[in-house]
Parts: structure tokens; sequence; C-alpha cells
């Protein structure tokens, strides 16, 4: 209670990069659990009744939001409201006021390329370095991904940065750890591979590029999707970039 009575009403921006990963948002949630479970009810409901965020949510944030408002609505139970479609109306049947929101939303059948504070490049070389066209690859071959990530901001580091290349499903990725002959990269903090894609951890310092790359084979005939590689600064979404989505071909020997 002590507590709650003096942290007030503003819930400050952190510098960015902090080591908590901490936001106003956050703390928001932090003080609106605190409410509910001192009983403090009105003043939860109000809290809880400020907008969210325009932007996408960080990972703590969704967290922290989650349990505040799962723990308000365990203490303020209410019922549906009940949607006719036929007669296009909304029939509020719970005892509170009711706030509706109409979003409509589109998405282009092919990803296109993006580019905020990030500065992306992949590029596909045969073994002997040359240029590889992934629409236009023998079954069988064995080549590489490179990835060329810039920090576009000449005066600030990114701390956390998540890089995704995932690739067709008529590749396979060429996973050194399991033969025991491992060329590890300097640059990244961790490296994640999956079957259908790999994941680089990593800071990028200001006005600073860095290459990623990954062993591939083309094992199956056919024409496939060329998922979109994606880089994010993982607690700040709006420095983000993206590949767009393609085509790849793997060719009969």
């Amino acid at each position: 209670d002590a507590l709650l009575e003096g942290i007030g009403k503003e819930f400050p921006e952190y510098e960015p990069y902090n080591l908590t990963f901490g936001t106003s948002t956050r703390d928001r949630m932090v003080a609106l659990e605190a409410l509910v479970r001192t009983e403090r009810i009105a003043d939860a409901i109000a809290l809880a009744s400020e907008e969210l965020p325009s932007w996408e949510l960080s990972t703590q944030e969704s967290a922290f939001t989650a349990v505040a408002y799962r723990a308000l609505y365990d203490k303020v139970p209410g019922s549906a409201p009940t949607v006719k479609e036929n007669e296009k109306k909304v029939e509020n049947t719970s005892e509170g006021r009711l706030y509706g929101t109409l979003l409509t939303a589109s998405r282009d059948p092919r990803a296109k390329a993006l580019s905020s504070g990030i500065k992306l490049e992949v590029k596909y070389v045969a073994e002997d370095g040359k240029a590889l066209n992934p629409q236009a690859i023998a079954q069988g071959t064995r080549f590489k991904a490179v990835v060329k990530v810039t920090n576009a901001s000449p005066a600030r580091a990114l701390e956390s940065v998540a890089l995704s290349l995932s690739i067709p499903s008529g590749w396979e990725i060429i996973n050194d750890r399991l033969t025991g002959a491992v060329t590890e990269e300097d640059g990244y903090d961790h490296l994640d591979i999956r079957d259908t894609r790999a994941d680089w951890f990593f800071g990028l310092p200001a006005g600073r590029t860095k290459s990623f790359s990954i062993g591939l084979r083309a094992a199956y005939e056919g024409s496939f999707v060329m998922p979109a590689t994606v880089c994010q600064a993982m607690y700040e979404p709006a420095i983000t970039a993206s590949t767009p989505d393609g085509v790849a071909v793997v060719n009969a020997h």
C-alpha cells in the first residue's frame, strides 16, 4: 500500500537499451496488477482504461499485460457482449459500458522489403564463391546464404538484435555442428539452427555491418516459396528490416 501511494500516475519511458529492458507500458502493467491485488479495483479499472501503445508490444510488455489484465478480469468478471451479425448490431449484456473498435486489415499476397533503422542484404553463393541465382539451382548443389546486417544509425548502438533466415521447403540446412566440422563465426552471442531456419542473436555497434553465413543444400526438385529474412531489435519493434519473399527453384540433374 505504501509503495502504491508513492508511485504517482505517470510512468516515464526508459532510455533505450537499459539492462532491465523496461518500458513505461511494462511498469504500468506492474502497477495495474498491484492495484488489483491490494483490492483497489476502481483505481485499477481507471488505469486499465488507458489505451495501450499503438505499436507492437515487446515480449516483456505482452507478458506483463496478459498477467495484469487477467488478474483484473478475475476480480471484475463480466458477461460477454452478444453479437447479432444478421442485424448488424452489438448488444451489451454486461453491467458496464462497452467500448468497441472496428479494425480492418489487408495483406499483400507477397511480402515486400522493409527497412527501418536496419539495412539487410541476403546473397547466395556457390562453394567457389560465385553468386548463385536461387531460382535456378541444380538438385544436390551445396551453397551458402550470406546475410549482411547494417546498423543505419551512425550514433546509436543496438544491443539486442535477432536475425532469422528461413529457407524454402526444397532446401536443407547443413548443420556443421552435427558433423563436428564446426566453423564458428565471430560477431554473435548465440546461433540457433533448426530444420527450417537459422536464428542469430547479437549486438550491432553504431554504423557497423556484420555478416553471417549458413551452409545449404538444394535437396528436392520443384518450385518453392522463398520466405522473407527478418532482422529486428528484440525490445524495440520499430527498428526492423526484412527482405521480400520470392520463389526458389530446384532443377533436376
